[in-house]
Order: structure tokens, then sequence, then C-alpha cells
């Protein structure tokens, strides 16, 4: 397996991650009109620049961690795309879970985070498979 595929691969999941935590968390404060400043369907663009924060601030980590869960699941073999998959989804929940937990928090809002950060793992697990293994005949 190319080591500059699964660096690219990486690479993109890593950038592609933080925009979509960042959309379901804006959508969701549209739609529940608590938060300042997010009134309008336009307002959803001010999940661009989030994501650009997210990018910033939880880039490298993101980078690391997906490096060895990637690394651990070639080096048992995996091959299909689910345990990238559903790997990417727990390592997502657990590392957006960890950064936004607050205890005060209502238990709705927790559920939206984790669950974005689930479902953007998910999806960039699904990318890092599509890039680096899928279509590979050592794959």
């Amino acid at each position: 397996m190319s080591v500059a595929r699964q660096i690219g691969a990486l690479s993109v999941a890593t950038v592609v991650s933080p925009f979509l935590v960042a959309f379901p968390i804006t959508l969701s404060a549209l739609v529940s009109g608590d938060s300042v400043g997010i009134h309008e369907p336009l307002d959803l663009l001010k999940s661009v620049p989030l994501g650009v924060a997210g990018l910033t601030m939880f880039g490298a980590p993101t980078f690391i961690l997906a490096a060895l869960l990637a690394w651990l699941l070639d080096t048992c073999g995996c091959r299909s795309p689910w345990p990238f998959t559903a790997s990417g989804a727990g390592l997502g929940a657990l590392f957006v879970g960890w950064i936004f937990f607050e205890p005060a928090n209502l238990l709705f809002e927790q559920a939206i985070v984790t669950a974005s950060g689930a479902v953007s793992g998910a999806i960039c697990g699904w990318i890092y498979w599509c890039i680096a293994l899928r279509g590979r005949e050592d794959a």
C-alpha cells in the first residue's frame, strides 16, 4: 500500500472533518433559535469560519489520532470500509465529545455535538478508505 496515498487520505479526512462537525452544530443552533447571531438560513455560512477554527486548533491532533487508528486497522489486516467507518465514528464522537464536554450543558446540546462528531468521523473514515484502499490490488 502506498504511504503517499495514506498520507493524502489522512490529510483530506482531517481537513474535511471540522467542517462536517461545524455544519450540524450551526444547523441545530438555527433550528433551536437559542444561539446568538444565527437566525436565518444564510447564517449557516457561519459554519465555515467555525470549521477553519476547528482545523487550526485541532488539525494536528486529529491527524495524529487518525494516523494511529489507520495504522492499527492496517496492522490488523482490515480492508473493508466498515472498520474504517465505524472506528472513524467512534474517534469522532470521542474526540468532539471530549473537546466540547461541559457538565452544565443541556443533554440535547451535548447529544447534537457528539452525534455530529460521530457522523463526521464515519464520513471521514469512509473517505480515508476510498482514497487509501479502494481498488488497490494489495488492499
